[in-house]
C-alpha cells in the first residue's frame, strides 16, 4: 500500500475542505474541489488531469470549469500547437468574492430585499388588521438588517486592491447599525 507524502495528504485535505464549503453555500463539491486543485497547483491543468486528480468525469469537470470561469475563479490558457486548454486558479480571493458577490449574489439579495418592502407596504395598506403592527414591526426589524447586509456588500464591491480605506467604511457602517439596533432595543 502506498503512503501519500504529508504535501499530498495537506493537499487532499484542503481540496476536501474547500469541496465542502462551496457546497453549503451552494456551488456545489466539485465546483469547490476544482478551484481547490488548481489553487494549490504550481501550473496549469487540462480537464484531463483535474478529471483524473478528482476521480470525476471529464464532462463533470468540463461543466464546473465553465462555472468557474464565469465566477472568474479560474483562467483559461492555450498553447500553440497544442489544441487543448489549460487552467489555472484565480488567486486574488478579493477579486473571486467581489465577483461572486456581484454575479450571484446582489441580484439575488435586490430580489429579496424588493419581495420584503413588498410586503412591508401590503402591510401598511392592511389597516385594521389583529396582528398588523406586529407584523409590521417584525418586518421592519428584518429590513434594518437586510438594509445594513446591503450596505456591508455594496461597501465591498467598492474595495480596492489594498482594501484598507473600504474595509475600514464597512466596519464603520456595522458599528452605526449595532447602535441603532441598541437605541431601538432591537
Amino acid at each position: 500500500m502506498e503512503q501519500r507524502s504529508d504535501l499530498e495528504q495537506a493537499r487532499a485535505l484542503f481540496t476536501q475542505a474547500i469541496g465542502r464549503q462551496f457546497e453549503f453555500w451552494g456551488f456545489g463539491r466539485v465546483f469547490g474541489r476544482l478551484w481547490a486543485l488548481l489553487y494549490l497547483y504550481d501550473g496549469k491543468l487540462t480537464l484531463d488531469e483535474m478529471a483524473a486528480a478528482l476521480k470525476v468525469s471529464k464532462a463533470t469537470v468540463s461543466m464546473q470549469v465553465r462555472r468557474l470561469e464565469r465566477f472568474g475563479m479560474v483562467r483559461r490558457h492555450v498553447r500553440p500547437g497544442d489544441r487543448k486548454d489549460y487552467y489555472e486558479a484565480e488567486t486574488d480571493f478579493g477579486k473571486m468574492v467581489k465577483t461572486i458577490l456581484r454575479q450571484r449574489e446582489k441580484e439575488e439579495f435586490d430580489a429579496t430585499f424588493d419581495l420584503v418592502n413588498r410586503s412591508i407596504a401590503l402591510v401598511q395598506q392592511a389597516k385594521g388588521a389583529e396582528d398588523r403592527d406586529f407584523v409590521l414591526d417584525r418586518l421592519q426589524y428584518i429590513k434594518r438588517h437586510f438594509d445594513l447586509l446591503d450596505r456591508i456588500v455594496e461597501a465591498i464591491l467598492t474595495l480596492d486592491r489594498s482594501g484598507l480605506a473600504g474595509l475600514a467604511a464597512m466596519l464603520q457602517t456595522v458599528r452605526k447599525a449595532k447602535t441603532q439596533d441598541k437605541a431601538e432595543g432591537e
